[in-house]
């Protein structure tokens, strides 16, 4: 027998069955044990996420209403949408669920509120050194962004922050002009 397929009023004894309590009392365990083996087979499930296909990844998205999901994105990104996706809905809408959405397509991204770079209140800079961004969608990117921040927040913009390895050699010189007028008498 399946957990799924449990019917305890259907093993209960003839005396017991006409007792309104243990009628109720079977059909509500009943109950909760079909929606439990619901939530196992979606456990199963969690610890094979890796071993999933394309396609079963898209449609446990589907299933599961993981609204930032992207059909388009890498099988990996993918991967690590449905894996996260339980701890971000438990944290929706904060800085910690954006950057952590944000970074499965930007690598070493961060987030900084307003207040943080001196902004003006209720808006967000994304801040990021990776150059994937210049080949990223941006489209998709501020379409999943749009998704999972809080409604009262505003995007101020994307930074790109580049860094080089290099030798400086800073150096002062100094300049010196000067003007003279002459008169002549005509």
């Amino acid at each position: 027998m399946k957990l799924k397929d449990v019917n305890l009023y259907k093993m209960l004894p003839a005396f017991m069955k006409a007792d309104k309590f243990d009628k109720l009392l079977a059909e509500g365990t009943s109950n909760l044990f079909q929606k439990l083996a619901v939530d196992m087979d979606r456990a199963v499930i969690v610890g094979h996420i890796d071993d999933l296909n394309e396609a079963e990844l898209d449609q446990l998205a589907h299933d599961w209403n993981i609204f930032w999901y992207l059909k388009s994105a890498t099988l990996q990104q993918k991967r690590e949408f449905i894996k996260d996706a339980p701890l971000v809905f438990s944290k929706l809408g904060t800085v910690w669920a954006v950057e952590r959405v944000m970074n499965n397509y930007l690598p070493e991204s961060e987030l900084k509120e307003w207040f943080d770079y001196g902004g003006e209140p209720h808006y967000f800079r994304f801040i990021t050194n990776n150059t994937d961004i210049l080949r990223t969608d941006i489209d998709a990117f501020l379409f999943v962004l749009e998704k999972i921040k809080r409604k009262s927040q505003w995007l101020d913009g994307i930074i790109l922050e580049l860094r080089a390895k290099g030798t400086m050699y800073p150096g002062v010189g100094f300049i010196e002009e000067s003007t003279d007028t002459f008169s002549f008498l005509v």
